[in-house]
């Protein structure tokens, strides 16, 4: 199993999936509430990878360390169009 998130980061301050078009950034994800979510799920998986900017970061490490084998994650911007 293998959880994919694409949308914009913006790492342990702002969160995940925040909206563009609308100035408010504290309508993302945090990293808690989707470590919440997934835990609830009760999945175990073997990679979940953030197609977004800044997710590196330790503190993603941290909160999916136990979730999945592998975190893949940029500490940087990445492209708008995402990966291939």
């Amino acid at each position: 199993n293998m959880l994919i998130m694409w949308n914009h980061g913006g790492g342990a301050v702002y969160g995940f999936g925040y909206d563009e078009n609308v100035d408010d950034y504290y309508a993302a994800l945090t990293l808690d509430e989707m470590q919440q979510a997934i835990r609830n799920s009760g999945v175990k998986f073997e990679m979940i990878g953030f197609d977004a900017c800044l997710m590196g970061g330790i503190e993603t490490a941290c909160a999916f360390y136990d979730m999945a084998d592998y975190l893949i994650a940029s500490e940087d911007f990445e492209s708008g169009l995402g990966w291939e």
